[in-house]
């Protein structure tokens, strides 16, 4: 009897170990900005491992990290643990011109996951858009005194 439960108990956590699933996604909340936008990059990974899992995040070459921050969160579904964090980077650029953000990497066992890559463009600073005639701008209202 016990010799079929080891048995059982092994098959049970080969099953586990099959069925581990990972998902590895980035994103941008836009592709043009100007000098003065920032950038926000999204870097999720929802996973049924019960390891730790430390992705490689790509150099953020010609931009600037202003902040970033990460959240997990843990779950049951179907029976299974599953692991979801999520990264957020907010990015400044520093220059106008096309520039690439590789992708994310994560190791997991003997495989690797990886992102799309993202092509981001930079162009100057963004103009005050310009207002129809007979409107005051912001400078001319200060000048002027109501009574």
């Amino acid at each position: 009897m016990k010799k079929i439960l080891y048995i059982l108990l092994i098959i049970f956590l080969l099953e586990g170990i099959t069925f581990a699933d990972t998902d590895l996604e980035a994103e941008v909340d836009k592709n043009k900005l100007t000098l003065d936008d920032t950038l926000t990059y999204k870097v999720r990974i929802i996973s049924s491992e019960n390891r730790t899992l430390l992705p490689k995040f790509p150099p953020f070459k010609n931009f600037k990290v202003i902040s970033q921050k990460q959240a997990s969160t843990f779950s049951f579904q179907d029976g299974q643990l599953k692991l979801k964090i999520e990264y957020v980077f907010l990015l400044k650029p520093l220059k106008e011109g096309i520039f690439e953000i590789e992708s994310v990497e994560l190791k997991v066992g003997n495989k690797v996951y990886r992102s799309k890559d993202f092509e981001i463009e930079v162009i100057g600073d963004s103009s005050k858009p310009s207002l129809p005639e007979g409107i005051p701008s912001e400078d001319e209202n200060k000048e002027r005194i109501f009574l």
